[in-house]
């Protein structure tokens, strides 16, 4: 943490963590010990831990995953010990990342279903503990993607907020106006991007973009145009940045709140996306809350039926992809294609082992038994978290007690 904050105001730029539940209680606490070891007041800093359990599990291939009733629960632990507890009030303690399972061929429907029933079955718990709504669901974020349907897209986004703000305030009861505010980051859509003609990929990344500004996004991420072949290249990433820019800055599209407001077809498009998201969210809550949607294998199902009409849809020519099934070009050698340093991970390896040399490893068993405990009570995880990294435990030994406590998850098998 030492060394990825080097030379970084953190005390006056927000910070992103991106980790999923399994591992954000012991990164988070790794940042907040840091920071305090730099002597800054943790209640000031700002970020957000991505801490979704549905990218760890849908969105990737998981590795030596727990029980997902488990991880809804760790979860929960960091929302609980960051805001209502107010540990660190200023952060958002989860980031529901729907971009992350979209890239996986759901659409914009299951994209919105798939974040708004999380989202209310990690309230359920909170409130379940004892907390009040409005305790903690202002700091609660989302990470949409913008995606090839130009007009969808910007409907999706008004939707968004209006089903945020109907759950909140009619499920829920919020008293407080801002807990109905919908915060969201948006990311062009990487499973858009094409090896071939890369440089095609800057057009599509600035129409996803626009997309984006147009439906009232917060923040946003704009994909590099070699994504598609390799990690993104300095050249990429600055044009890029330069892609927001000019959207910000030269078109001044950001100048007017909501700018496709009146328009017959977004309004009855926005209406249509609404009344089939939440018919959606119904239809996942009949199966359970996300935990159980995820161990009856129900979601996975969902995935695997999206991603092959997708497929169908590409190889069918319904759906076109330039350079790909429409003006089919070969794939262009003369990219610069971009790698890491090979001897990197000798140098992370080198730095643990040193760690493992230097720290005190008699206090640590001890924790590390204490952790066992807490585990097995079922008790928030963070604030002994914040004691075992601070002593250097590191994320693998943490983990593995997890593992030990809870057994291994098994994803099932989609039917």
């Amino acid at each position: 943490m030492f060394a990825l904050t080097e030379g970084l105001p953190i005390d006056k730029v927000s910070v992103a963590l991106i980790v999923e539940p399994f591992t954000s209680a012991p990164v988070c606490a790794m940042y907040y010990n840091m920071a305090k070891m730099r002597g800054l007041d943790i209640k000031a800093l700002m970020g957000t831990t991505q801490n979704d359990i549905l990218t760890m599990t849908v969105g990737y291939v998981p590795y030596k995953n727990v029980n997902p009733y488990h991880i809804l629960r760790l979860a929960c632990d960091l929302i609980e010990w960051c805001v209502p507890q107010k540990n660190v009030p200023r952060w958002h303690p989860i980031n529901f990342t729907g971009y992350n399972y979209r890239e996986g061929g759901i659409d914009a429907i299951q994209e919105l279903g798939f974040v708004f029933a999380s989202a209310c079955s990690h309230i359920d718990n909170l409130i379940e503990r004892g907390w009040k709504v409005d305790d903690f669901v202002s700091r609660l974020a989302f990470h949409l993607s913008a995606h090839k349907d130009f007009f969808e897209e910007i409907a999706k986004y008004r939707a968004a907020r209006r089903i945020w703000h109907k759950l909140i305030k009619d499920r829920y009861e919020a008293k407080n106006p801002r807990s109905m505010e919908f915060r969201f980051h948006v990311q062009t859509a990487g499973s858009s991007l094409t090896a071939q003609s890369p440089n095609v990929n800057i057009v599509r990344t600035t129409i996803q973009a626009l997309e984006a500004a147009l439906g009232g996004v917060q923040s946003l991420h704009t994909n590099s145009y070699d994504e598609a072949i390799c990690l993104p290249s300095e050249e990429a990433v600055l044009l890029a940045l330069r892609t927001q820019q000019v959207i910000q800055d030269e078109t001044r599209v950001p100048n007017t709140i909501d700018p496709l407001a009146g328009s017959y077809f977004i309004e009855w498009l926005t209406d249509e996306l609404e009344e089939r998201v939440l018919s959606y969210i119904d239809k996942i809550e009949k199966v359970g809350n996300i935990a159980r949607a995820l161990d009856t294998g129900w979601l996975y199902k969902e995935m695997r039926d999206a991603f092959m009409r997708r497929q169908n849809r590409i190889e069918k020519g319904e759906e076109i992809v330039l350079g790909v099934n429409k003006f089919p070009v070969p794939y262009d050698q003369t990219t610069t294609v971009f790698r890491t340093n090979k001897e990197a991970v000798k140098i992370e390896q080198e730095r643990i082992i040193n760690l493992r040399k230097r720290r005190d490893n008699t206090k640590l068993e001890t924790l590390f038994d204490k952790l066992r405990k807490v585990c097995e009570k079922e008790e928030n995880v963070m604030p002994i978290m914040m004691e075992i990294t601070k002593e250097g435990a590191t994320v693998g030994e943490i983990c593995d007690i997890y593992r030990e406590v809870w057994g291994i998850w098994e994803p099932p098998i989609a039917i």
